[in-house]
């Protein structure tokens, strides 16, 4: 790591990677949101983040706040850069941004109580971070103030957070007025056209004592309750996880209208970054490589006579012909087809999918968990068939069912499988039932992967019909 300055040796980064991402589906879905894959490059926007911060020595070792069912996520991934030393925080609930950068706060104020706090969210794009740097660095910046990094509007965009700011001229820290979420396309144009309003970067930075004094005045029951979901909260394998009971009392609200908004000596500074959010297909296709005719081509993908599309497959043959200026998504299963300029309307189809219950939306086929893998094979009305992969040295919880049983055959490896108290060691061709709301776990203690069949039967077959009574990975509730 780079030598780092006077003026950020102090600092601590804060990680924001507790988002659900879905304004990129179908890639993107709350069991794999899009910080933690390659949407861009090779390495997932998390990785990015991780190692932009590291190179350009902005600060201590970070704090990492990401969702807890995303911990094997991002411990496989800092790993896999080989950036280990990080204080990573597992929120059982999702809270929103000031809960989470107050836990973060109260963490860093225990490591450092004269630091100051940088918050990055970790699906983002900067190309030109040694611009932050110096800006961090500049002599006129307050650090006794709350600081928020707005970046120039150059466009009308419904996929941006907007501040709004008192237009002195020549001046480098500009007082805020308001905040804005992501408004529609005609409010975004009159933004624009006033020409006071910043694209909101969601990059903060504060003194971490003053941050938490001044969240003690507006917002003391959230203190309390991080506090308590701290002090209750358990520590384990490098992980300190939340207390749940305690932490989903927090109120759930945006940093913006919990502090920003309400404090005087709140101020935006322009910085002229090479940024994006990453916040619908169109970006994507911004900011990836295009060929001559402006379009980005992923995976089994072939087109004709199209010009400034984006056209990603995971699999199945995509064949294109004749369009232009579209996005084309096919995944096994699931496909979106739409005008690159309708992109950032995503939202609207989210929630008809929702309303039909389109399990779609809430996980992909292939899934990765701590333990290993599964993969849905096939559906229907009341039955569903998963390949299920559980690593050596892995234990799936011991759980029940209110609505479905299953039946296991084991397809390769060997494994120990426990229903109702009775264990049992399973090799190939094995076979066992589990009937509704038995409690059953499958084990790996082995040295190979262990390869199953899964067929649950059942009324409703959802992932939350899942109770845990004992878990390794903490995700028991309370």
């Amino acid at each position: 790591m780079p030598n780092m300055s006077e003026d950020t040796s102090n600092i601590i980064p804060v990680i924001l990677a507790g988002a659900a991402g879905t304004r990129l589906w179908p890639i993107s879905r709350p069991d794999l949101p899009k910080q933690f894959q390659p949407v861009i490059g090779r390495k997932t926007l998390f990785q990015q983040t991780v190692i932009r911060l590291s190179e350009a020595g902005l600060g201590q070792k970070p704090i990492i706040m990401t969702n807890q069912e995303h911990i094997h996520l991002v411990t496989a991934q800092l790993a896999q850069i080989n950036i280990l030393d990080a204080d990573i925080i597992a929120e059982p609930s999702s809270q929103d941004t000031a809960p989470a950068i107050l836990i973060a706060a109260l963490t860093a104020f225990r490591r450092n109580p004269n630091s100051q706090i940088l918050t990055f969210p970790s699906d983002h794009r900067i190309n030109n971070i040694d611009v932050l740097k110096d800006t961090i660095e500049n002599k006129n910046l307050d650090r006794k103030s709350f600081i928020a990094f707005g970046i120039k509007a150059e466009k009308p965009s419904s996929s941006y957070g907007y501040i709004k700011y008192t237009n002195t001229s020549g001046a480098f820290l500009l007082e805020i007025i308001s905040f804005t979420e992501k408004p529609g396309h005609d409010t975004a144009k009159s933004f624009i056209k006033q020409g006071n309003y910043l694209w909101n970067s969601g990059m903060y930075f504060f003194p971490t004592a003053l941050f938490i004094d001044r969240m003690q005045i507006l917002e003391p029951e959230m203190v309390h309750h991080c506090m308590g979901a701290i002090f209750r909260g358990k520590h384990k394998k490098k992980i300190f996880t939340l207390d749940l009971k305690t932490y989903r009392q927090a109120r759930k609200i945006s940093i913006d209208h919990a502090l920003m908004e309400k404090i005087d000596d709140a101020k935006v500074v322009k910085i002229s970054l090479d940024w994006n959010d990453i916040g619908s297909w169109s970006s994507v296709w911004e900011c990836s490589d295009q060929d001559e005719k402006g379009n980005v081509k992923l995976g089994n993908v072939v087109c004709s006579n199209s010009h400034g599309s984006y056209i990603r497959s995971d699999g199945k043959l995509t064949a294109v012909i004749g369009l232009d200026d579209v996005i084309v998504i096919t995944m096994d299963d699931a496909v979106l087809v739409a005008r690159k300029s309708e992109a950032q309307n995503l939202k609207q189809l989210m929630r008809k999918l929702k309303k039909r219950h389109c399990k779609e939306i809430v996980a992909h086929s292939s899934v990765v968990r701590p333990w290993g893998n599964y993969k849905i094979i096939q559906g229907g009305d009341q039955f569903q068939v998963k390949r299920i992969l559980v690593n050596p040295g892995q234990t799936l919880s011991l759980q029940y069912h209110h609505f479905r049983a299953e039946h296991w055959t084991i397809v390769s490896g060997k494994a120990d499988v426990t229903v109702d108290g009775t264990l049992r060691l399973m090799k190939a061709n094995d076979s066992v039932y589990i009937p509704i709301e038995a409690t059953h776990r499958i084990a790996n203690p082995y040295d190979k992967p262990v390869e199953f069949i899964e067929v649950q039967c059942g009324s409703y077959l959802g992932e939350d019909d899942i109770i845990r009574l004992e878990d390794v990975y903490g995700r028991v509730a309370e």
